[in-house]
Order: structure tokens, then sequence, then C-alpha cells
């Protein structure tokens, strides 16, 4: 399928309201007005349109779970059924939105997302021409949605998520971390769609074809939606957008159209805007960048790959595995990034133990905590599928060698996950002594990632750094091997460590040897952080380069003085930041033994976290990272204390009536929780009747309304006012992703952009 020039369609839910006056989820109109929803598609064809999407966005097993494969049926039936009317040369686009559900242990599981969308695909059997998975905000609810399609579906795939204005997602992810991830799991169009109107989207999109060497495509709003007596409306004419998706256009983007506010007026307009414009030439250069949701890393010049999360040779962390203490496994990664890691080793292996045991807890949790990108640390091929499969981002493996049984099993895996790969230049035989052997294994490892399509910038060759005391002259061969591999177009690293084995002064050599493998092209290197920046003496760098004996180094050495390794204390407020429950209850068990107020240093640390969530610093994973480790240490405080469990207050939450979309309530429960306060969870699709009934019983409390629809903003002003109605003085919050400032005030409620500002409302409403 060519993508190049097509025009997509618009806006389905906001046009089906207009013309139906009826307030629903735009799905139920498959059923309830089958004719109206293809007159809509048809509309769209006569504007222009190439392309139009199935009115499915809302429909998956998780929202119905007895006939979501009728619903889908009816959808794709529908939208066929206009194209071959109207238009036969257009394309029809199976159209899948985001679960609705918070990926995590508040929600659903990857997994459990996985087989949805799995369910959703299957049920379109392949009618369509091709696939669109659009609106999603979270990175590996987006991987999830594309394993699925990819495993389920032999059609094209397209994919989209939503950015705010700063450039990320409601969940962190980054535009470039999105493009990243998205081609190397092998989609065939990347894109941005709703939140933005055309021209703040420009910025975006800059970013967008500058990660990805695929079809890109935008789907802005009509402007940023503001909600007026219970209707929405948009601030940017047909004109106006058309005049800045055109200028999208000839920025590069392959394909154009609208979404929320658009209509068949704005596609039309946009057809006669778009048909004369050449779009400018793509000058992308492919670096090989990997990243997690919140960053990216481009390995380079000996960049740092946290070693400290490997059990070799550390008996606490052996111990911790061994009792499935995760809290203290996860701790240990936020503390190598404030030491300058820029990726972080996960090994989990011990003896006569599966690694794959805790592979998915700790992928999953360290992502929640750390913004670097994992090396996955294995030589069980089942646990580096575990840690590829569940990290949000785009990861390295460590490692294949020259065996063919690991070229064999590893880069399938390699390849299904869009990663990068370490290559260690031993094999059957062994490790070789020689620079021509270790090059010639290396060469061998390139053939076969060659023939798995993997690009040489993502093969990191490792000539593997050995004890320069068993056998002097080892240092040299492996830093000559590394010059010989450079030269082969792809990347390089080392462990450092054990060049120094058995001798003394091992930090200064550590340092010496990675000085050394710099200037020989080093591209990233396996160390403790804690050495980064560490200055070599000129005696260690001669020793490695053979110019002095061991003896004369043993001498020089025995007048340093040791390095020791000394684990700093931290306070409350780091132990909360890093989302590290462990040290949070030891710190807090410390307090309360010397007496201190433990309970208002927890306050504190929660405040200080949510200010830097308010500066975009933090993202929501982080914040409820945070918010969880908090717990631990309340938790402990009041099983300690003669304190009752704090009971801040209560607060009554529900997602309107006509809204199944219950994604953003359930951050806002999960972290508000967590401060002290009572939540009670009404759910989604709630009525004013339900409401009014539940209040009668909790009084007094605070009601908090989420809708996520500009078509149910409405439902939220009717439920507040029947509130009013009967309780003039309670509290009323709103939020959601329509929601505004003015249109809260407008209907007599306090707006909360986020679960944060909700929190900070709350703490003004009990103090």
């Amino acid at each position: 399928m060519k993508f190049d020039g097509l025009l997509l369609d618009g806006a389905m839910g906001s046009l089906l309201l207009e013309r139906s006056g009826v307030f629903a989820a735009s799905e139920q109109f498959n059923h309830t007005h089958p004719d109206l929803v293809q007159s809509i598609h048809r509309d769209y064809l006569l504007a222009g349109a190439d392309v139009i999407y199935t009115n499915t966005f809302g429909v998956n097993p998780l929202r119905y779970p007895d006939d979501y494969a009728a619903r889908i049926e009816q959808g794709v039936s529908i939208a066929i059924a206009a194209r071959d009317g109207t238009k036969k040369g257009a394309y029809v686009a199976l159209d899948i939105g985001p679960t609705g559900k918070l990926l995590g242990k508040a929600g659903v599981s990857f997994d459990e997302a996985y087989q949805t969308f799995a369910k959703v695909v299957e049920a379109a059997r392949d009618r369509t021409d091709l696939v669109v998975v659009e609106t999603i905000t979270d990175l590996n609810e987006m991987r999830a949605a594309i394993l699925a399609v990819r495993d389920h579906s032999r059609l094209p795939l397209a994919v989209s998520m939503s950015f705010e204005q700063g450039g990320h997602s409601a969940f962190g992810c980054s535009v470039e971390s999105f493009a990243l991830t998205a081609t190397a799991l092998g989609v065939d169009a990347v894109g941005l769609n709703c939140s933005l109107g055309p021209a703040e989207m420009a910025r975006l999109f800059g970013q967008l074809q500058d990660n990805t060497h695929l079809n890109t495509f935008v789907k802005p709003n009509a402007g940023m939606p503001q909600i007026y007596k219970g209707r929405s409306i948009y601030n940017v004419s047909p004109e106006a957008f058309a005049r800045n998706v055109a200028a999208l256009r000839a920025m590069g983007a392959d394909m154009v159209g609208g979404c929320c506010g658009t209509t068949p007026q704005y596609i039309a307009t946009l057809r006669r805007a778009v048909a004369q414009i050449s779009p400018a030439p793509k000058e992308y250069v492919y670096r090989g960048k990997l990243c997690a949701a919140a960053k990216a890393v481009l390995p380079t010049d000996a960049t740092i790959v946290g070693e400290r999360i490997n059990p070799t040779g550390k008996k606490v962390l052996q111990a911790a595995i061994r009792q499935g203490d995760i809290d203290y496994v996860v701790a240990l990664g936020p503390k190598q990034e404030e030491e300058g890691a820029k990726l972080l080793d996960v090994n989990l292996g011990l003896g006569g133990m599966d690694d794959g045991i805790y592979m998915q807890e700790v992928v999953e949790r360290l992502q929640s905590v750390t913004n670097a990108p994992l090396v996955i640390d294995s030589a069980n091929p089942r646990t580096i599928e575990k840690g590829l499969r569940y990290f949000a981002g785009r990861a390295m493996v460590n490692s294949v060698n020259g065996e063919e049984t690991s070229l064999q099993t590893v880069l399938p895996l390699v390849k299904r996950y869009g990663a990068a790969v370490v290559g260690l230049t031993l094999d059957e035989k062994g490790i070789p002594d020689t620079v021509e052997g270790r090059v010639a294994i290396a060469k061998r490892i390139l053939q076969h990632t060659d023939h798995w399509g993997i690009r040489r910038e993502d093969v990191y060759i490792d000539c593997l750094t050995m004890a320069e005391g068993a056998k002097t002259g080892s240092a040299v061969t492996t830093l000559e091997s590394l010059r010989q591999v450079k030269k082969l177009g792809c990347r390089t690293i080392l462990g450092v460590s054990n060049v120094s084995y058995g001798m003394p002064a091992r930090e200064d050599l550590n340092a010496a040897f990675l000085h050394l493998a710099k200037m020989a092209g080093l591209d990233a290197c396996i160390v403790n952080p804690v050495y980064n920046g560490l200055r070599p003496t000129a005696e260690a760098v001669a020793y490695l380069e053979g110019k002095i004996t061991a003896e004369r180094y043993i001498q020089v050495a025995a007048g340093f003085a040791k390095r020791q390794e000394t684990e700093q204390a931290v306070g409350i407020d780091v132990a909360v930041r890093r989302g590290d429950a462990a040290g949070v209850r030891h710190i807090i068990s410390a307090m309360l033994q010397e007496g201190k107020d433990a309970g208002q240093a927890l306050v504190a640390a929660l405040d200080a976290v949510g200010a830097l969530y308010e500066q975009g610093v933090y993202f929501l994973p982080q914040l409820i990272a945070a918010a969880d480790a908090a717990k631990a240490g309340f938790d402990l405080l009041y099983a300690r204390t003669d304190q009752v469990r704090q009971n801040k207050g209560k607060l009554l939450l529900a997602t309107v009536k006509g809204d199944v979309h219950d994604i953003g309530k359930n951050i806002v429960k999960a972290v508000v929780s967590n401060y002290g306060y009572r939540v009670i969870d009404l759910g989604k699709d709630v009525d004013e009747q339900t409401i009014l009934e539940r209040l009668s019983c909790e009084m007094p409390c605070v009601l908090g309304l989420s809708a996520l629809m500009t078509t149910t903003a409405v439902n939220m002003a009717e439920i507040a006012y029947a509130v009013r109605n009967q309780y003039p003085s309670l509290p009323i919050l709103v939020g959601g992703a329509v929601i505004t400032q003015a249109f809260a005030a407008e209907i007599g409620c306090t707006y909360c952009k986020d679960a944060a500002a909700t929190v900070r409302e709350l703490g003004k409403l009990y103090a």
C-alpha cells in the first residue's frame, strides 16, 4: 500500500452528536443509527478523503465483553459499504483506540492489553485495507497494540500517539521515543493525532520526522476545544486548519487529515490546500538510538552502562534476589542514573535459580522510576524475551556470541522487538587469544545480524576484557581488536573491571583501561558509574600498554590510597523521589526510633515530587511510583505507632454518564489514595441518580467528576447542577482531557488538570 499523498478523514463522534442530538458513545450508533454513520463516511469520501476510519475506536473486549466482535463487524461493514457505494478506490482503516485502562497494578497487565488488541484484530478478520492504532498516550500500551496487530494481521499498520504541547504525552512518552520504538517494531507509518491544533503540532512533527524513515502522518484537532453551554467549540476555521496542515504536508507529512472538531468541510478545504504541494525530501540519517519512554540515548564515546544490577560478586544483591526483595534491586536503578549512567544493565542470574522469575517485575518497576534505557542481560533466551516484551522503549540485549545456537535463538528476538544487541567475540572454542580470532568471530556475528535485517549501528561488538594480571598483553589484544572491529561499521562495548582483577589499585587500572578504550573508539562501557570521570595515573596507562611490567606497577600502586566506595545515606525526600519503598521503610523506621515526625516528613517528600511533576521534570509513572513508596512508609508508621491511620477526608469519584473512559479517573484514584484520602470509586458511565444516592450515604465528602469526550461534557454539567440543587455547599472537582478552567467555572466547579492538582485542591479543602 502506497501511503504518500493520501488524505485521511475527519472526526466522527462530534458529527454524530451534531446530526443526531443524541449523547452516546460513537460506537453505539453503528447499531442504533447505521445509516447516519454510513452517511458521515460517505460525506468524507465525497469531500476528497482517500482513507476512512471505521467507527470502532472505542470497541474492545474490556468495554463490551459480550458483543465486541459483533460491534466491530458492524463498524467494518458500514465503512466498507460506504466506500463501495461512493469511492471504490478509497481505503478503509480498522480504527483501534486505547483500552481505556491503566497498564499496571491499578488496571490491566501488558499481556491483558495485548490480548485485548489481538481480539479486536481477530474480530475484524482483515476485511479492511489497513489497521490504524490511534490516540494512545502510554508507550507500553502502544507496544502491546503493535505486537498484537503484527501477530494477528497481515495488513499494513499505521500508529499515532497524542502529545501535549510540551512534547510529552500524559504518561511521559516523548515524540522521539515513540518514533524510535514504533519504527523499531516494524510498523508502516507513524503519526500524531488529537490533543493539539495544526499550528501547535508543527514543532512536534519535526521531532517525529527526525527519528524515523517511515511514512508519517498528522491528524490534528480543529484547535483546542472550549466547552460553552454544553457544546464543544473549536477555534480554528476550516481555512486556517487547511493552511496549517498544508504546511505540515510541505514539511514532509505523507498523509494528512483531521481529528476532533473537523468535518467534511474541513477535509474538502484541506484537499484543495494540499493539491499543489510537493513535500520536502526526507533527509533522515539512522543513528541507532536506544530509548525509554521519556528519553532517548545515542551510545557514543564510552557511554556509561550501569553494571550494579548484576549479582556476580555482590553478596547483598544475591541475597536480595534469592529472597525476592525486588525493592532492593529496583532501588539500584535511580542511584546509578544519578551517578551518570545513561543505560542500565539488568542481570538477575544466579546459580541454581531461573533468572527469568523476577525479570518482568524488575523491568516494569525500573521503567517507572528511571528514564534510562535498559540492557537485558541473560544467557537464557526466555529471560531475554521477558525483558524485551515488557520494556517500554528500545532496549539492548546482552548478549549473543559466535556459537550457532546463540545466533539462532537470540537474534530472532532482537529483530522481533526492535532491539540493539551485544555480540561477544567468543564461540564454541572459547575466547581467541589473537586479534585475528576475535575479529573473525565479530564478522561471523555481523553476517548473521545482516541476515536478520539488524542494522550494524545496532550491533555492539564486545572484544572482551581479560585480566591483565593473568596474562600480560591481554589489554593490548582487546584494544587492537576494538580498533579493527570499528572498521566493520558496527559499534563497540566493553566491560571494564575485569582488566584489573587480581591487581592492586583496581580503580586506577579500570580508569586507565577506559581511557585507552575511548581513544580506540569505544561507544559504550559497562561499569560502576560511581567511578565515572576518575582520572588514571600515567603508570596505569603505561602498564596496560605493555610499557612497564606488572611488578613495577605493583611497586608504584603500593603508595596509592585505596578508594573506598561508600553508600551515602539519603534522606526521605530522595528515597520517595526514587520510588524506593525499601529505603523509605528503612528511613521511617530510624526516624520513629529517634522520635522524629515521620508523617510530616513523608508529606513534605510527596509535595516535592508533586512540584517536580508540575514542572515537567517528572512524569506520571514516576509520580505514581513515588506515591507508592510513600504509602509503604505510611503503612509502617501506622503499624508501629499508636496513631490511627489518618483519613484526611473522602473523595467520591466517577466518570460521567455516557463516557466509558476511566483511565484519568483511575490515575487520580491511584495517586490521591496514597496521600491519605479515602477514595470511593463509582466507576464509569455513572448517572446523576447513582451519584446523588451515594452522596446521601457518604457526606461529608468531596465529589470528583471526570469526562474524556467533548460529547459527554454536557452530562458533567447536568450532574453538577443536580448535585448543587441538593448539596449547595458540596465541593465538586472536575477534570478530563476536554475539560477547561472556563467550563469548570461556568458550571460552578473547581478545575483540576491532573492528579497532582487534585491532591493540591483536596489539601486546601481539608486543611
